[in-house]
């Protein structure tokens, strides 16, 4: 048996678009909401602002928001911030990450994509490996392939 795995075959980093990851929501059937911070200059600051993106927008947004989008579970409260309790969706953490990448639905998104599943700065590709595999990705500069984990002592 084999696993399949998501990687970035490209220089720039792992961002799938947002289309890919609405659609891997909605066939997961996860509540999912794309919002974009409106002053770039507060980012990451507690009273930064974010407005939900329309679709149109979602489809657009790997270029007009870059990587200023964010995916949460629940709707923005009404004054632009984000409610206590939404769960923040594949930039949460690596475990988050590497669960989304294998993910058989989010494999099938990219295949039934194809190049519409590519974000700003990356090229997704599809990596087989054996089941049995205790696996990790590398990179070099945004490029990633997968390697086999093994002890390193320093």
């Amino acid at each position: 048996m084999t696993k399949k795995i998501v990687i970035n075959a490209d220089f720039g980093g792992f961002s799938p678009s947002a289309k890919a990851i609405m659609r891997w929501a909605k066939l997961k059937g996860k509540e999912m909401h794309v919002v974009a911070v409106i002053d770039k200059r507060k980012q990451y600051k507690p009273d930064c602002k974010y407005k939900e993106l329309t679709p149109e927008e979602i489809n657009n947004a790997n270029k007009t928001y870059f990587l200023n989008h964010y995916y949460i579970t629940k709707p923005l409260n009404s004054d632009g911030t984000i409610p206590d309790g939404a769960h923040w969706y594949y930039r949460a953490d690596e475990e988050e990450e590497y669960k989304l990448r294998c993910d058989p639905i989010f494999v099938q998104v990219v295949e039934e994509l194809g190049d519409e599943a590519n974000g700003s700065c990356s090229t997704l590709k599809i990596v087989e490996i054996p089941d049995d595999i205790e696996w990790e990705i590398e990179d070099y500069d945004g490029s990633e392939w997968i390697s086999e984990k093994h002890k390193i002592w320093k």
